[in-house]
């Protein structure tokens, strides 16, 4: 099957403002774009592309209409950003997963330079309204062109000092060296911040590793502009070349990265191995774990040392959350200590959306494939409490739900029937 795929041509380096203004002249829509972006930012953000030349090459440029942000955001306070604009189904799911991703790994190559965790870290320069316009407007502009796999060249590596919120730090900054840790790079002999801590983590998070050319069909192209200007002459600007293949050889490394209808995302699993709580502080412990914010929270009963009963409580989050919910495990348990480790995973795009019962009103969960509805799932909470208020069981309530929900037909696009196989 075929897939999209841009590849980021950076031999001028990269910047959040570079990248999105070079996926929109390749052909993203600036309208769609600029709506994800106020979904997020929730305020109008002037967003505008105009057009630029440099050294006979034609491209756009940036420009936001926005006052100077001072504003310190948590990562937290981004995710909730982020993650609230897609549960108003306000931007696509894989506009902030991508989004998140992005964040996540600036998170915690900031917490590493200054020595806190992902969690405490409070963005400064990142956190304004225009890196977020940034960020966001590039996961936008990806989803408007239908990418599956992102991938980019090696990075030049400049000199001199930047000034920060911080104060002056030399180039490249501590935090876009953290976050390049594996990727190709090669020295210029420059001053100035060529590579931002933004486009670095654009391209670790999406591209995965740099690499050449790949093999493609070429659709289209287009160059995006920064503002500062080389010595050497070279224009400062990032090349978005868009295309089609069927042979990537880094298909199966990308598809982890980012499926065309499958997240692949990082997350963490914290576990306990506790024989000394109560069945009912260990179910508390369960429950307290969800209400904190984990992804997930299980229990798997064991047999520890000496024959004692017990259990293997776990929780699954991001990167972000693993020191918050160890301290849950630690309050609400007689655990000791917990360990975690890193793992991916997949997950479907889904959806929400109200469906109109003659039980009432119940959210319903979509999820797809490869543009293929695979489930319709009302909620099981809401289905619950529909069930009380009418004097029905539960599976009874369930299943008059299901039925009304056939009757109505399928939400627009494919069925699971149509979904293609591998």
């Amino acid at each position: 099957m075929s897939r999209k795929i841009v590849y980021l041509q950076c031999t001028a380096g990269i910047a959040g403002d570079m990248t999105l203004a070079a996926l929109i002249a390749a052909g993203a829509d600036a309208g769609y774009v600029r709506d994800a972006a106020e979904a997020v930012a929730g305020r109008p953000v002037g967003f505008a592309v105009t057009p630029c030349r440099k050294s006979g090459i034609s491209g756009l440029r940036l420009e936001l209409d926005l006052p100077r942000d001072h504003h310190h955001r948590s990562m937290k306070q981004i995710e909730d950003m982020i993650t609230t604009a897609a549960r108003d189904n306000l931007i696509a799911g894989r506009v902030a997963q991508r989004a998140l991703k992005i964040f996540q790994i600036m998170a915690v190559a900031e917490a590493s330079v200054h020595g806190v965790e992902p969690e405490d870290v409070e963005f400064h320069e990142i956190g304004a309204l225009d890196s977020i316009v940034d960020i966001v407007g590039v996961a936008a502009a990806l989803e408007s062109l239908q990418i599956d796999t992102v991938t980019a060249s090696p990075l030049p590596m400049t000199a001199g000092m930047v000034a920060t919120m911080h104060g002056s730090m030399p180039v490249p900054a501590p935090a876009t060296v953290r976050i390049l840790k594996g990727w190709r790079l090669y020295g210029q002999d420059a001053p100035g911040e060529f590579v931002t801590p933004t486009g670095a983590a654009i391209c670790v998070a999406l591209a995965g590793t740099a690499s050449a050319w790949p093999g493609m069909t070429l659709v289209s192209d287009g160059f995006g502009f920064g503002n500062l200007e080389w010595p050497d002459g070279r224009p400062n600007c990032v090349r978005a070349t868009v295309g089609t293949t069927d042979d990537y050889d880094g298909e199966a490394f990308q598809a982890f990265q980012d499926g065309p209808s499958r997240t692949g995302e990082t997350v963490f699993t914290i576990e306990a191995n506790i024989d000394d709580s109560t069945p009912e502080q260990i179910s508390r412990l369960a429950a307290a774990l969800m209400e904190a914010g984990a992804l997930d929270a299980w229990v798997c009963p064991v047999l520890m040392k000496k024959g004692r009963p017990g259990w293997v409580v776990s929780a699954l989050c991001g990167a972000c959350d693993v020191k918050r919910l160890s301290r849950v495990f630690f309050l609400e348990s007689s655990t000791i200590g917990v360990r975690y480790r890193e793992s991916g995973r997949f997950t479907l795009p889904r959806s929400f959306s109200t469906f109109s019962s003659s039980l009432g009103d119940v959210t319903v969960k979509t999820t797809t494939l490869d543009g293929g509805v695979m489930g319709r799932n009302p909620e099981a909470d809401e289905v619950a409490r529909l069930a009380a208020t009418v004097g029905l069981s539960t599976a009874q309530a369930r299943r008059r739900i299901e039925a009304e929900m056939e009757l109505d037909g399928p939400p627009p696009g494919n069925t699971s029937e149509n979904v293609p196989r591998p």
